[in-house]
């Protein structure tokens, strides 16, 4: 009997009136507040993600650019063969490149890139000598044929 005048509700308390005790519902706001900032954060996180936010890194459209201009040279058996027939000791730099490979590079360099290109050997590095003090975006290009094969690699930077 003692416990009874001791706790004398506690018969009547449900389950129900303890978790979610009348008069309190302040903590469903809490709840929703806490769901509705996971959303917007969400939200800010896929369109930061995919790029809508203002960038203005060029470099993946400057490296497919050269990926296909030296696609388009490795593809036609005319210019390949231009590039393997290209006289004089490798590396090759871009003076000594054949006027049709080097029209062909120009002919498809948008205005606001600088490109050179050099052929080399398959065994040897072929690496652009000026330092620029700018980002430089180079791809390269394997050229066969026989007897011998070329690497054909293009260096391109923005303008100032």
């Amino acid at each position: 009997m003692v416990k009874n005048k001791i706790r004398p509700n506690m018969a009547k308390l449900n389950k129900s009136s303890w978790l979610f005790p009348k008069g309190k519902g302040g903590w469903i706001r809490v709840v929703e507040a806490f769901v509705a900032v996971l959303i917007i954060t969400g939200v800010i996180l896929v369109v930061y993600d995919k790029g809508y936010v203002g960038s203005d890194d060029k470099s993946e459209e400057i490296y497919r650019l050269e990926s296909g201009i030296l696609q388009e040279i490795q593809i036609n058996d005319g210019l390949r063969q231009w590039v393997l027939n290209a006289s004089g000791a490798t590396p090759i730099d871009w003076a000594g490149i054949p006027l049709k490979i080097r029209n062909t590079i120009e002919n498809r360099i948008p205005a606001y890139l600088e490109c050179t290109a050099r052929i080399c050997s398959t065994g040897e590095d072929c690496v652009y000598d000026t330092s620029l003090g700018k980002d430089l975006y180079v791809r390269a290009v394997l050229i066969t044929g026989y007897p011998e094969s070329r690497k054909l690699k293009l260096f391109c930077w923005l303008k100032d």
